[in-house]
């Protein structure tokens, strides 16, 4: 909302209008496009990280156990708790209840392509051409000219920020 209200002053108006907050979606969507480009799928969790990276290198997943010999004992089990749910929560891995001859094991597994699903989900809503945005066309140019199209009175300004 504040970049919206950002755009509405750029564009001298008295309340924030739906092509400013499509201005700001837009931009918004870049900046995580940008971000994704430069760090990849990382979450800034190193623990989560390592824990992702184990379980794509394995096609039998990994038990509780297993993830915890990752990083040979020394992880407290809050520590990895914490970095399990959020990988959980983001969708980026899985667990199956597996039987064993003693209690139920959990098997974690990765999830393939999940931030691919999650993006295309995100974009599926949006029916309005003009407003449309994919990865692929994520480009200085191509947000300049949104921005100029919902900003028709702010061209000189988006002009400056966006000089190549």
């Amino acid at each position: 909302m504040r970049l919206a209200c950002l755009y509405a002053v750029l564009d001298c108006a008295d309340v924030i209008r739906v092509e400013h907050l499509r201005a700001a979606l837009t931009l918004w969507r870049y900046c995580e496009d940008s971000a994704r480009y430069i760090f990849g799928e990382a979450t800034g969790d190193h623990v989560a990280d390592a824990i992702v990276t184990a379980l794509r290198s394995t096609e039998l997943g990994l038990t509780r156990t297993e993830i915890n010999n990752i990083f040979s004992g020394h992880k407290r089990a809050g520590t990895l708790d914490r970095a399990m749910s959020m990988l959980m929560e983001q969708g980026r891995i899985s667990a199956r209840e597996e039987t064993t001859e003693g209690r139920t094991s959990t098997r974690y597994f990765p999830r393939r392509n999940a931030a691919k699903k999650a993006e295309k989900a995100k974009q599926a809503p949006e029916s309005n051409a003009s407003s449309s945005y994919s990865a692929s066309s994520a480009t200085p140019e191509r947000l300049k000219g949104q921005l100029e199209d919902s900003l028709p009175s702010g061209r000189e300004g988006i002009q400056e920020v966006f000089e190549l």
